[in-house]
């Protein structure tokens, strides 16, 4: 099986996450699934390159690429969340 999962949706990170984010994630994947993984790849782009590729509508509908551009995607919450997953 193959799947994502955002670094923010793993739960014994979700405290860590709060305090980046300010918003505790409501959806966790437990920590043993990651663990159980037979092979994990980190994928990784620069804050800078994530928020150019949603103002382009790559990842969001403008509307809600706008709404997260100018809210929780700062290119400081984005760098803590990058370099958390980097740990």
């Amino acid at each position: 099986m193959i799947t994502t999962v955002s670094i923010q949706h793993l739960e014994s990170l979700a405290d860590v996450v709060e305090k980046i984010t300010r918003v505790l994630p409501l959806e966790t994947a437990p920590d043993r699934v990651v663990a159980a993984a037979d092979e994990v790849e980190l994928v990784d782009v620069a804050p800078e390159t994530l928020r150019d590729r949603m103002a382009r509508g790559c990842i969001y509908p403008a509307e809600q690429a706008e709404r997260a551009l100018g809210g929780a995607f700062h290119t400081g919450v984005l760098a803590a969340l990058r370099e958390l997953a980097l740990r």
